[in-house]
């Protein structure tokens, strides 16, 4: 938990797809963001209000001097890309994360700094991907873009 920062809460739909691209759970999340002097805390937890979810709650951080990593869970991972979308004519720059094992743990987050967490992807067998959908948010537009580009940005790494 951070202190003596600013939190920011919002609701978010986390979809997780299977590895046929059909819904395997689906679910309303909490979303936080989080800030102090030297971290950014992304966090996204069950909605009890909303009943039983069951999407998988995500935390992670980004040091706030920094693009290059981010700490999620007991990984780190490296910044591999940035692209810049265009939605309504203002620029959004995505950052793309990736972490290997070598195994079948390699994992790909693509983050945008304000809206957060857009799409995580757990790439054992070209797998499952989780989507975050702020619905009252334009740049939820970012989802789709992402999913939709080429195999340079949105694709599977090699």
């Amino acid at each position: 938990m951070l202190f003596n920062c600013q939190t920011k809460v919002n609701e978010v739909i986390a979809t997780e797809y299977d590895l046929d691209n059909t819904i395997k759970a689906k679910g309303v999340l909490q979303f936080h963001i989080a800030q102090t002097d030297s971290l950014i805390e992304y966090r996204l937890t069950e909605d009890n209000s909303k009943g039983d979810s069951s999407v998988s709650d995500i935390w992670f951080y980004k040091p706030t001097q920094t693009d290059s990593i981010i700490y999620l869970w007991d990984m780190v991972m490296k910044l591999s890309a940035t692209k810049n979308y265009k939605i309504d004519g203002v620029e959004n720059e995505v950052l793309k994360y990736v972490y290997k094992d070598g195994m079948d743990g390699d994992m790909t987050l693509f983050l945008n700094r304000a809206y957060g967490p857009i799409i995580v992807r757990n790439d054992f067998w070209k797998g499952m991907n989780t989507t975050y959908d702020r619905p009252m948010d334009k740049k939820r537009e970012l989802i789709e873009l992402i999913k939709n580009d080429s195999l340079d940005f949105g694709g599977y790494d090699k």
